[in-house]
């Protein structure tokens, strides 16, 4: 109906989740991957990537000052 799976809905979802931890929080990368239910990093990273086109660090330094404002 969607076109997509519930996993794929599952995994957008947590990777949004990341996304907001990476920008409001002081967490690590990799905490931030396992606050947003991911087990692997690896696959973390990659699904990451593949979404935002940049690396989670990336991102973060990036998208930092947001939250400072």
């Amino acid at each position: 109906m969607f076109g997509f799976s519930p996993g794929d809905l599952i995994r957008t979802i947590r990777l949004k989740h990341a996304a907001e931890l990476l920008i409001k929080s002081n967490l690590t990368v990799s905490e931030v991957c396992y606050q947003s239910g991911f087990n692997n990093r690896s696959y973390f990273y990659r699904e990451f990537k593949k979404t935002y086109n940049t690396t989670p660090k990336e991102f973060q330094l990036r998208n930092k000052h947001i939250s400072d404002t």
